[in-house]
């Protein structure tokens, strides 16, 4: 793509250059049938193409860069947002495992043996 803009710039530059010297009697049809209709030619196949600027490239690299850094965010929200629902979660193990532990407590104060299933 980026040689395309390149011949296309340098391709346009050079009719540029040579319209600039020659005049507009000087480059008639009839002179250089050729040229006139080598650039007709090179028109006619490249009037769709969309020719994209170094300016325009660096905005759509500027928007991509500036959604890839959305996304991070965002990304970044996700994991902190997880790791606190993950912390709560040891949290709640914990005191579970603290309650389970006062119960045992309780229990061997009775002599009661819990069988633990495999």
């Amino acid at each position: 793509m980026m040689a395309s803009i390149k011949f296309y710039t340098k391709f346009t530059a050079s009719i540029s250059w040579i319209l600039f010297f020659v005049s507009g009697s000087t480059l008639k049809k009839s002179r250089f049938p050729c040229l006139i209709e080598e650039i007709q030619k090179y028109i006619e196949e490249h009037k769709n193409v969309n020719y994209k600027t170094e300016y325009q490239i660096k905005l759509l690299s500027r928007r991509k860069n500036r959604n890839l850094k959305e996304r991070l965010e965002e990304i970044i929200k996700q994991r902190d947002h997880l790791a606190s629902l993950l912390v709560e979660a040891d949290t709640t193990i914990l005191e579970l495992h603290n309650q389970v532990a006062a119960l045992e407590r309780k229990l061997s104060i009775f002599n009661i043996v819990v069988e633990e299933k495999d």
